[in-house]
């Protein structure tokens, strides 16, 4: 039975393998690190909207990687980081999790007999500034398979309707669907997560608060969220995270409506470590370190420091050694 799912598996995979979605092992060691950086050497007149695309990541993530680079003419030869390591988001590890300043949505498929416990993330899109994407514990409502799009009166208000051809209606697959071949609808009316018809707006603020996809990823995607699947919407630019006895510290940019009300500076970042690992102590040492992590914003998961090495001391009983 063990061999027969692992076989379906890689049916599966081999089937899906233009889905270029991240996929981890979730660990077990209490560590929430994933992944691991990537580089690429651009070709020709690439741009990074090309890489990303090719790496499964979104535009603002490949250009907060990259700073100082154009996004549109990055240069021949030029060396570029893929940010392709990623602190997971807070638990519960269920469902569906979106951090919205980090553009990125995490999948946690049900724990089954046969298989690790994984997670698989990829980019999105999310609300523009006057149409901001809300945060809050949803659910699946419905899933449709090539939805029609009912253009919406604030849409015609902002556009005009000559824009669609004088259509109410766009159908399914139709090159000005925005909706693209996929749409998972959640129990707040109005929001959706979806495909696109314009693939390279991935890791943009774009939509009119749903949350848009690669047209590979939500295909992927269609396939494995349930109805009534929770789905959890944060706004967490700090996060916090451990691997192999290492402090990590991601920093992503706050969203534009977010700047005045909240400060950019180390005092949130220290409360998150001190909430997520209990009992360290910084070392004014690294407050450095982590001023520049923060004001970088790179949204790349930094070593910050190393944590302290349990002492070892000999047991006096059969010779076992146990930790203080």
């Amino acid at each position: 039975m063990k061999q027969v799912f692992i076989l379906l598996i890689g049916i599966f995979l081999l089937a899906n393998q233009d889905s270029k979605a991240s996929s981890f092992t979730l660990p077990v060691n209490g560590d929430n690190v994933v992944g691991f950086l990537q580089y690429q050497v651009v070709s020709g007149t690439e741009t990074l909207l090309d890489v990303a695309r090719r790496y499964n990541v979104g535009y603002k993530e490949i250009v907060d990687a990259n700073p100082g680079v154009n996004p549109w003419l990055p240069g021949d030869g030029k060396r570029i980081t893929i940010p392709s390591q990623f602190i997971l988001p807070p638990k519960p590890w269920e469902g569906v999790v979106v951090n919205l300043p980090e553009m990125r949505l995490y999948y946690f498929p049900p724990t089954t007999q046969f298989s690790d416990r994984r997670v698989f993330t990829v980019p999105l899109s999310i609300g523009k500034i006057n149409w901001s994407t809300p945060t809050g514990n949803y659910r699946v409502k419905e899933k449709i398979k090539h939805p029609s799009w009912t253009v919406p009166e604030s849409v015609i208000a902002e556009n005009g309707l000559e824009r669609y051809g004088n259509r109410r209606v766009i159908p399914p697959l139709d090159e000005e669907n925005p909706l693209g071949a996929y749409a998972i609808l959640l129990n707040e009316a109005g929001y959706l997560i979806h495909g696109t018809n314009k693939p390279y707006s991935i890791g943009m603020r774009v939509s009119h608060g749903c949350l848009r996809l690669y047209p590979e990823d939500i295909e992927m995607l269609f396939d494995y969220i349930e109805r009534d699947m929770p789905i959890r919407i944060i706004n967490q630019p700090y996060k916090v995270g451990t691997r192999q006895n290492a402090v990590y510290v991601e920093m992503h940019k706050l969203l534009d409506e977010d700047v005045n009300r909240h400060r950019t500076n180390i005092t949130p970042a220290i409360s998150e470590i001190i909430r997520q690992i209990p009992g360290l102590s910084i070392p004014k040492t690294v407050w450095r370190h982590l001023d520049q992590i923060i004001s970088d914003a790179s949204g790349l998961p930094t070593p910050l420091l190393k944590l302290p090495q349990p002492e070892v001391v000999p047991q006096t009983q059969a010779g076992k050694i146990s930790r203080k």
